[in-house]
């Protein structure tokens, strides 16, 4: 017999992972150290950003540089992403910044994935 409770959550892990597989099959170490604010896997050129902490303004992607980006788009719908240029985040050149939009809360409450196709 497995609890109510754990079924729940079975449930949960399933759904998010049929939106978001490509981010875990296939996937190592992405090179780069352990951002504040999640995980990041690998495969090939694309690097996957397990964002599970909201941030307040843009979403820092640590590691990257803007000119290394070919796209970003939320891996669950394919919804594009852009990197953000203004003044506050040409002071930090080895970061890439994007928004999910005006709501400070994340779209997947669990892990919100970023894919970066790199060039």
């Amino acid at each position: 017999n497995i609890p109510q409770e754990s079924l729940k959550i079975l449930k949960k892990v399933g759904e998010w992972m049929q939106r978001n597989a490509k981010s875990i099959y296939g996937c190592g170490t992405s090179g780069l150290p352990k951002p504040e604010n999640g995980r990041i896997t690998r495969c090939g050129d694309r690097l996957y950003f397990h964002i599970m902490e909201p941030s307040v303004g843009y979403v820092p992607l640590m590691g990257l540089k803007a000119d290394e980006v070919a796209y970003l788009r939320r891996l669950c719908d394919g919804s594009e992403l852009h990197i953000e240029r203004n003044w506050i985040t040409g002071n930090y050149s080895d970061v890439v910044f994007t928004s999910f939009g005006t709501s400070p809360e994340l779209p997947d409450e669990v892990d919100t994935v970023v894919e970066a196709v790199l060039k």
